[in-house]
């Protein structure tokens, strides 16, 4: 468990979530996809069990590359970010992430703490050696942060998401490598 001070002074934590955290997770996640058009994922699409959600939170911990970060505030979610480590033997040394923070937190630093959490993380794991993700093209403020923590755009897929106005957004693909001493 990690300490933190959002940049308005509030203090939480992040932590590794374990099972327990699964009911939680399900109802901040439906809260997340229903308040942003940023993520792939739409609330109509998430409909995961609490017995599911333990066996994911328990594989994720289970394996050696992969992790799953939560930022707790007054014993409440506020902040999610996984991490999948690749399976292939050829490609095991790549994982994939995905974060979002509560809206009612964002831009107070809990993104980049969760971020920079996780890149400490990698770096102490000789199993990866790159972080890759996909931000919407339109997610200014999730790219700004990403470059500043040294991520490059790898790929672009055009007109990748087609949102429910018919608007057809870019999905950027960057990547990190690790940085081993």
């Amino acid at each position: 468990m990690i300490n933190h001070l959002t940049k308005n002074g509030i203090s939480y934590y992040i932590r590794q979530a374990d099972e327990n955290d699964a009911e939680q997770i399900i109802q901040y996640s439906k809260n997340i996809f229903a308040s942003t058009n940023q993520l792939l994922t739409t609330p109509e699409e998430y409909n995961i069990s609490v017995a599911d959600e333990k066996v994911w939170i328990n594989n994720i911990r289970k394996s050696k590359n992969s992790e799953l970060l939560i930022a707790i505030l007054d014993n409440q979610v506020i902040g999610c970010l996984f991490f999948i480590g690749q399976q292939k033997a050829k490609n095991a040394h790549v994982g994939e992430l995905g974060i979002n923070v509560h809206p009612g937190y964002q831009a107070t630093g809990i993104g980049r703490a969760l971020m920079e959490t996780l890149i400490r993380w990698v770096n102490k794991h000789n199993a990866i050696e790159k972080i890759v993700l996909e931000v919407f093209a339109t997610n200014l403020n999730a790219i700004k942060l990403y470059y500043s923590l040294g991520f490059k755009e790898e790929g672009r897929f055009v007109k990748a998401v087609k949102q429910k106005n018919g608007e057809y957004v870019d999905v950027i693909q960057m990547y990190l490598f690790a940085a081993k001493d």
